[in-house]
């Protein structure tokens, strides 16, 4: 009683509507069922229930895991919503690993869980659920830090978005995977690892120049990668491409895209206006 209470309460929290009707009508069946096959039919949908919710948040998980176990997980990601320290998050967010892994290192901080037992329920981990947690965490750090730090006092972000002004005006608008996530609130200068885990797998299916644009960008607007774009991305190339001969392509285009943009850094006229999908960073990199 107490396992399924518990499950009952975290599928509260996440606002699940109806789903009484489903134990009312088990309940029903009480006296025309085997003894003891209503606490199992009870304990079945509940985990149904469970399972569902975590794949509508990104997460699939063993048909096996115990009911107990999934409502840590429930628990575990409920609570990065208000995570004392989303900071620490983020730095977990900046792992070089699986989705699967870094979920279970970022739920075994917000629970306490171990992220090796954790692990053991995870089979899978929908690149949108990391993407969200970065989001979410981001949003918490920025509010903390307009609460607690005196405006003037704020990093200077305008290297970034400078960088990031003059790669948009030479590359004409290839795609950057980046910018659909601006609107939500992404901002510039973290971690290069922590752009790259919002993309995820998915870069390695785009041809080698869009792959190059997209590691250019977040080099340019990152914390370790703005001032030497090319050693940032060379340190981490090998473990987001598999491909030899990719990584090879991959490599010659970005450091064309790169030379590009250090000789715009250098030129004082410029021949083309900035894309009216600035204003989104340019907003965001000013106001600190």
């Amino acid at each position: 009683m107490q396992t399924i209470d518990e499950a009952h309460s975290v599928l509260d929290e996440f606002g699940v509507e109806d789903y009484s009707d489903i134990f009312v009508q088990i309940l029903m069946m009480d006296d025309v069922v085997d003894r003891g096959q209503t606490v199992q039919d009870v304990y079945d949908a509940t985990h149904d229930l469970q399972a569902g919710l975590l794949r509508a948040l990104g997460v699939t998980v063993s048909d096996e895991a115990r009911v107990d176990h999934l409502s840590v997980l429930l628990r575990g990601l409920k609570a990065i919503e208000r995570f004392h320290d989303p900071a620490a998050i983020l730095r977990h967010c900046e792992l070089e690993s699986h989705p699967e892994d870094l979920l279970a290192e970022v739920l075994g901080l917000t629970i306490g869980t171990p992220a090796e037992e954790l692990l053991v329920d995870l089979h899978g981990v929908d690149q949108p659920a990391i993407q969200r947690i970065i989001e979410v965490a981001i949003a918490q750090v920025q509010a903390q830090s307009e609460d607690q730090t005196p405006e003037d006092e704020r990093p200077d972000k305008t290297p970034y978005v400078q960088a990031w002004r003059r790669f948009r005006e030479f590359t004409g608008g290839p795609p950057v995977l980046l910018e659909r996530f601006f609107s939500d609130g992404l901002d510039v200068g973290y971690p290069f690892a922590l752009y790259v885990n919002m993309i995820g797998p998915e870069l390695e299916t785009l041809p080698p120049g869009v792959i190059a644009a997209n590691l250019v960008a977040m080099a340019l607007i990152s914390s370790d990668g703005n001032a030497n774009p090319r050693t940032v991305i060379s340190a981490h190339i090998d473990t987001l491409l598999h491909d030899l001969d990719l990584i090879t392509k991959v490599t010659i285009e970005a450091n064309d895209l790169l030379v590009k943009s250090e000789i715009r850094a250098t030129t004082v006229i410029r021949t083309e206006a900035p894309h009216d999908g600035q204003a989104n960073l340019l907003s965001q990199g000013n106001g600190g």
